[in-house]
């Protein structure tokens, strides 16, 4: 495996990680809600991943982290795991899931102006290599009807709109976070699968909060006695939260978030076959044609 490449190549992994994940927590959040798989995932999710460290490192807590480390990184995971989720899901209520994948392909976009504003900008070849990937996006998702969505009030889209949108800016942010995090200085870089603990955690504290305050504990109770639910969630953390989101922050340490960020904005496209398989949606050429485009766009942003 080439070196050179391995921070495009963890992203690329990591896009079709959360492509599952996002798979079985959909079909789990129709079973039991989005907010109680929300609060399971990252459990189950947290105790993998102390088990793995364990294994890995000698032990389950990420003892080792300095303060800065831990700082960021519960940061990020607020950021990420949590106010994000909670913009996005809401969003989709509201605005439906075309215009919210529309919203979230600017994730790339904002991580490219903190970047800039971090003193590492993106180079020209990157900066073209981006907006060709999230053109092919764009055109790839945009291919269905807004006569095949629910409808929605001008209200309602305005909001879910704006939650999208922050939600794109949100990611972009817990990812900024996340990658200041892990640097160690003089090119080292904390352990990505403890950082992912600590991410995790962070993000499971706030939801479990959350749902005390909102007095939903019996529903996480209730979801966590189904078998089969419990099966696909476990599945969705492992492909999700543990391997995808471990991924993620090891791609943030070896390259620019915005890249990293371009990467994981294809997960749409790569959504397209699990469309067409299981949910046997018919795919346009517009979709075929944006795959494409985005091919060639990661290849230039990939290009050294």
């Amino acid at each position: 495996m080439p070196q050179a490449y391995l921070g495009e190549i963890y992203a690329g992994v990591a896009a079709c990680c959360w492509v599952i994940s996002a798979t079985c927590f959909e079909a789990a959040g129709k079973r039991i809600g989005s907010l109680v798989v929300n609060l399971l995932r990252l459990l189950i999710a947290v105790a993998l991943l102390g088990i793995i460290c364990w294994i890995r490192r000698g032990t389950f807590l990420p003892v080792d982290a300095p303060p800065h480390v831990l700082w960021w990184i519960i940061v990020s995971g607020v950021i990420g795991f949590f106010l994000c989720d909670m913009c996005l899901f809401r969003a989709l209520v509201l605005a439906g899931a075309r215009r919210c994948m529309l919203m979230l392909s600017l994730a790339p976009c904002f991580a490219a102006v903190l970047d800039v504003a971090s003193g590492e900008p993106p180079t020209a070849r990157m900066w073209l290599g981006m907006a060709i990937t999230l053109a092919g996006v764009m055109w790839a998702i945009t291919q269905r009807s807004a006569e095949h969505e629910t409808p929605h009030s001008r209200r309602e889209l305005r909001i879910g709109v704006l939650l999208a949108l922050s939600a794109a800016l949100l990611q972009a942010l817990g990812a900024k976070a996340a990658e200041i995090g892990l640097d160690l200085g003089n090119g080292n870089h904390y352990d990505a699968m403890a950082a992912t603990f600590i991410r995790a955690s962070a993000g499971a504290v706030c939801f479990a909060l959350l749902i005390a305050a909102t007095g939903r504990a019996a529903s996480v109770l209730a979801g966590s006695r189904h078998p089969q639910t419990m099966l696909i969630l476990t599945l969705g953390a492992i492909a999700g939260p543990v391997i995808g989101v471990t991924l993620f922050l090891a791609s943030l340490a070896r390259v620019q978030s915005s890249v990293t960020q371009t990467i994981l904005a294809t997960m749409p496209i790569l959504a397209l076959p699990v469309a067409y398989f299981f949910n046997k949606e018919r795919i346009s050429a517009q979709a075929i044609a944006g795959t494409i485009l985005c091919v060639i766009g990661v290849m230039i942003l990939c290009l050294r």
